[in-house]
């Protein structure tokens, strides 16, 4: 998704609305509220009843609205994640933002990933929140060794196949790694299209589902 004449995704301090919700899935209100269930703390919908929805959607032939439900389950299971099967108020405030303001989910995508990676360094063992597809994808992309002549990091995987490693597998396989195994700078990268900088600062602040965080343009350049 192309980022240029688009408007970032933009963390509101309020959850969006029931109401708003359920114009979009076409459910009254009342009974969409009674479907929510707190996880942990979260707020959101099993992903089950999502699922059972987007069935009902597609035996009536109901295709926007089932493209809709598709993407929140999309968005709460893979892209933001919160629990195991079940698509929590962060994803649901995103989809929203994409649909009733235009918002590009990039930048969130981002931030989650780095800050996600911030954690996990420093505080160790901790779980990973973000989206892992897209992740795999830019690793795959920069230590694979077949590289050269892809158009497109997705292609490349989609080529060759997610690798499935053990844990000691992937620790020896990161040890393994110098700089001269890493192309920062693969072919199909364009710098033209990278974020370099937001106004007369150097950083880029990046508003994410559950978080902030500043993108530096070096790490734009790798």
């Amino acid at each position: 998704m192309p980022l240029e004449g688009e408007v970032p995704y933009k963390h509101l301090e309020e959850h969006a609305s029931i109401s708003t919700l359920a114009g979009i899935m076409k459910i009254h209100p009342r009974e969409l509220e009674d479907k929510f269930v707190t996880r942990k703390g979260t707020k959101g919908f099993p992903q089950r009843y999502l699922e059972t929805y987007l069935y009902q959607l597609a035996d009536k032939g109901e295709w926007e609205t089932c493209v809709d439900v598709y993407a929140l389950v999309v968005y709460g299971v893979l892209i933001f994640p919160n629990h195991k099967d079940f698509v929590g108020y962060d994803a649901i405030d995103v989809l929203v933002a994409v649909k009733t303001r235009a918002e590009n989910p990039i930048p969130a995508i981002l931030a989650d990933t780095y800050m996600t990676l911030d954690l996990c360094h420093e505080w160790r063992n901790k779980k990973m929140l973000c989206c892992i597809p897209t992740l795999y994808v830019w690793l795959a992309a920069r230590i694979g060794e077949r590289t050269i002549g892809v158009k497109c990091p997705v292609e490349l995987v989609a080529r060759r196949g997610p690798e499935v490693k053990g844990a000691k597998e992937w620790r020896e396989f990161f040890v393994g790694l110098n700089e001269t195994k890493i192309p920062w700078q693969p072919s199909w990268q364009l710098r033209s299209r990278l974020i370099y900088y937001c106004g007369k600062y150097l950083n880029v602040p990046l508003v994410g589902t559950r978080c902030y965080i500043n993108y530096n343009p070096v790490l734009a350049q790798c």
